[in-house]
């Protein structure tokens, strides 16, 4: 890890963030001390983090990833962007509880992402809870698959080999994909006290959502009303 470089947002100037090289490369994003990740009701099961140590002090490994343009990467789609340029930031919001709205007005094509207002309290949490290292080299798609073997980030959807975070990864991938115009369903029970009835009603919705905003779910449900229509006449 010598080679790699670090930033803290919350302590970066604008010059700072703009000595983000425009190069290809790896980066891991780490979890501040005494900081964690957002906590939602939907989530049965509590990260395992592995540690990374950097100048003498452990960071936990929350994120891996690469980019052919370290800059644009790190500070326009993961800090300054929305969740439809960035599995970081739909991971984080989707643990945070918003609700998915479609990446492009009027279209629903299964993109995703988040409320202007949502996107913003992400890029602060960002800032606030998380710090970056990078590290300039050609090799990405390689050192992207050893970070992730090595550190088995809970937040790596793709590739994650889940030695320590199989319950969490699955979860946070149903989580994930909740459809566009699904709201937030709040709740007064923890998800260590849920009743198996709360989990099995939860994850019906979930399906059933996801399910009815597809075209071909009307598209069948029409056909069927028709030829129940024709079957009684006949």
């Amino acid at each position: 890890m010598k080679s790699y470089k670090i930033s803290d947002f919350e302590r970066l100037d604008f010059d700072d963030v703009n000595d983000i090289p425009s190069t290809m490369g790896n980066y891991i994003w780490l979890l501040k001390a005494e900081c964690e990740l957002p906590t939602n009701a939907k989530m049965s099961h509590n990260p395992i983090f592995k540690s990374l140590k950097w100048k003498s002090r452990n960071y936990r490994v929350a994120y891996t990833g690469k980019a052919t343009d370290l800059y644009k990467r790190l500070v326009k789609n993961h800090l300054n962007g929305n969740a439809g340029q960035s599995t970081l930031r739909k991971s984080i919001g989707s643990l945070m509880g918003f609700s998915p709205i479609n990446r492009t007005a009027g279209k629903n094509d299964g993109k995703t992402k988040f409320s202007p207002s949502d996107e913003a309290k992400i890029s602060q949490w960002l800032v606030e809870n998380m710090i970056v290292i990078y590290c300039s080299n050609y090799n990405i798609e390689e050192i992207e698959s050893d970070l992730i073997h090595d550190y088995d980030p809970p937040l790596n959807i793709d590739q994650n080999i889940m030695q320590n975070n199989p319950e969490y990864v699955i979860e946070l991938k149903r989580l994930r994909a909740r459809p566009a115009g699904a709201s937030k369903i709040k709740s007064s029970i923890s998800a260590d006290n849920q009743s198996p009835m709360h989990v099995i009603f939860q994850y019906i919705l979930d399906g059933t959502l996801k399910i009815i905003q597809k075209p071909e779910f009307w598209f069948t449900l029409f056909i069927l009303i028709l030829l129940f229509y024709f079957g009684l006449k006949l």
